[in-house]
């Protein structure tokens, strides 16, 4: 069985590596695919987030990345998936992806999601939060993964220098 794993993930945070290496076992490959966004407006380019998340997973062997600028259920149709992994941190959270589970069913009658929670210890993590703590000028280092510390610090030096 096959998986994705879609968002923005700017950036890609300890949260999200915790829902992708709890989803990985459950499938046989689960796609992390990094969304363009056009109502968002991500701190990192495409292609950055993208590479982010790559370096986040490298040592997972059934995981890979993907980008998409489409329509979720058009990119899960055109790759034989059904499933889609979603992480739930809260009442907020399951209410818009309850939403977007009806909307996206109306489109793909097989789409099929998957919740998962995070570990408590990432629960209050989002990326959100991360670039407001980089904004005021804090230390947002302990909420990624390394490899996106390393991929920030040797790109910008700081989120703030997007």
């Amino acid at each position: 069985m096959k998986a994705i794993y879609p968002g923005t993930f700017d950036p890609f945070t300890l949260g999200h590596l915790d829902i992708v290496q709890r989803a990985a076992p459950l499938f046989s490959e689960l796609k992390i695919v990094v969304f363009k966004s056009n109502s968002k407006h991500p701190s990192f380019s495409f292609e950055e987030r993208a590479e982010m998340a790559a370096l986040s997973v490298a040592c997972i062997k059934n995981v890979s990345v993907d980008m998409c600028a489409q329509l979720l259920v058009d990119y899960m149709r055109q790759n034989g998936v059904k499933y889609i992994v979603r992480g739930i941190r809260d009442t907020i959270d399951y209410e818009y992806e309850k939403q977007m589970v009806y909307i996206n069913r109306a489109m793909y009658d097989e789409f099929e999601p998957v919740f998962l929670m995070p570990t408590d210890r990432y629960a209050y993590i989002s990326s959100t939060v991360i670039r407001d703590v980089s904004v005021m000028g804090g230390d947002y280092s302990m909420f990624l993964p390394e490899a996106v510390n390393e991929y920030i610090k040797a790109k910008r030096g700081d989120m703030n220098h997007a």
